[in-house]
């Protein structure tokens, strides 16, 4: 930084001898330099205003250089004492102990994102209930969201709804775009369509821009030209064209999918970039349909992952595929094999397939027949072929304690998948 500093000095000395008219005196009365630099040094002004007059911007810049200096000495101290997320959860628990409603849901919030603390959905629950006593929307809505998915609490949907509704009550677009997803899917009550667009729009005129992507949806999926209440198909595609501006990855994908491609041209790109994950996944693999050596093969698993990591089974499984084969990186049946357990404990009955066979044959984990022939009848009870076809031939060799072990197995990778499927929802919500 002092450095800065002197180098401006430097740079603006010479504009101000340059300004003025002054030689270089390092040149003078010696053999280096250019001939005009061998003279004397002179003055060609002589009038003080005209000595201002070139003196003023070499110090206009000067100012500038010492304005950063200074703004970088006061800056230093607050970047050198960054508070750390452990300082920072510490300071808001001291605030929430003393009642105050916002530390409380901000610890809610530390807690179930794991920031400062280990991710803990009951503690979480704990402080979201606090500030949820004294009417906070945002509390009330989160802890609704809680009840709903089962974390850190029972999962009891009438009370998540009962929750959702007294933080839209309280102007929550969330909890009114979480009702009407849970009316459109019909979650502890019948389906109500006619619901579900209401609570859409309304969460789309409390400004939340996923409710005009919802909304817009719903009309367009109405029968007939427009919805029983009156709404065209043409309003209907401005509200998600609208969403997808303001940056809503599902309305750049859903007009990728649905619009012309004149106009869906970059939608599907964009919603990709946004981390949307089917988006990720068409456009990967759109790269993936590209010869073996292209560079396109490296973008593709880039997207893959993006969906991978959103929990898109599909995309698990074909990230396993890629590695499995060889698709422009070497074969690694370690990372395959991780991928397909991904997939499998998503429900992916192919995946599941895949897995059984590496477990059959030790492909990137340790060689367990039992866990590959209970895998095999998941799969297979999920309609993978290749699962009922394998499945009679790794019965073959078992004994009858082993056969006992393959029903613990399964039992156990049935409760299993169901919790790894929460996972799913929880992104939705």
């Amino acid at each position: 930084m002092i450095g800065v500093f002197v180098r401006a000095l430097r740079s603006r000395s010479s504009v101000v001898r340059n300004r003025l008219g002054v030689t270089d005196i390092r040149h003078q009365g010696t053999g280096a330099g250019p001939a005009s630099a061998r003279t004397a040094p002179k003055v060609v002004c002589s009038r003080p205003s005209e000595v201002w007059r070139r003196l003023r911007p070499a110090f206009r810049g000067l100012r500038h250089a010492v304005f950063v200096v200074l703004a970088c000495l006061m800056l230093w101290p607050g970047l050198a004492a960054a508070e750390s997320p452990s300082a920072e959860f510490d300071r808001w628990l001291a605030r929430a102990e003393q009642g105050e409603a916002l530390a409380q849901l901000t610890i809610g919030e530390f807690y179930e994102r794991g920031y400062g603390r280990p991710r803990h959905y009951v503690l979480a629950s704990n402080f979201f209930k606090k500030a949820a006593e004294q009417g906070d929307p945002e509390a009330l809505y989160r802890l609704g969201r809680l009840y709903l998915l089962g974390l850190g609490l029972p999962q009891k949907p009438e009370k998540a709804i009962a929750h959702f509704e007294q933080a839209r009550l309280r102007g929550s677009a969330e909890a009114s775009l979480a009702l009407g997803q849970i009316a459109e899917e019909g979650i502890a009550e019948p389906v109500d369509l006619a619901r579900a667009r209401a609570l859409y729009l309304e969460a789309a005129m409390r400004g939340l821009a996923r409710g005009r992507f919802e909304y817009g949806r719903l009309v367009l999926a109405s029968p007939g030209e427009e919805t029983p209440d009156g709404v065209s198909r043409a309003e209907g595609w401005q509200f998600i064209r609208k969403a997808a501006e303001a940056g809503v990855p599902e309305a750049q994908f859903y007009i990728a999918q649905h619009a012309p491609s004149s106009e869906s041209s970059g939608y599907l790109l964009r919603a990709a970039d946004a981390g949307h994950p089917g988006a990720a996944l068409a456009f990967a693999e759109q790269l993936l349909d590209a010869p073996a050596d292209s560079p396109n093969l490296n973008r593709a698993r880039g997207y893959l992952y993006i969906a991978a990591s959103a929990l898109l089974p599909e995309a698990q499984y074909r990230l396993g595929l890629v590695h499995a084969r060889g698709e422009g990186v070497p074969i690694d049946d370690d990372v395959a094999t991780y991928w397909f357990g991904r997939a499998a404990m998503l429900g992916h009955s192919e995946a599941q397939a895949l897995l059984c066979m590496s477990l059959a044959r030790g492909r990137g984990i340790t060689e367990d027949l039992v866990a590959a022939v209970a895998w095999c009848r998941v799969a297979r009870e999920g309609g993978s072929q290749s699962a009922a076809e394998a499945e009679p031939l790794l019965v073959e060799p078992l004994t009858p304690p082993q056969l006992e072990l393959v029903d613990v197995e399964y039992d156990r990778i049935q409760q299993a998948i169901p919790e790894e499927r929460l996972k799913l929802r929880a992104v939705r919500y």
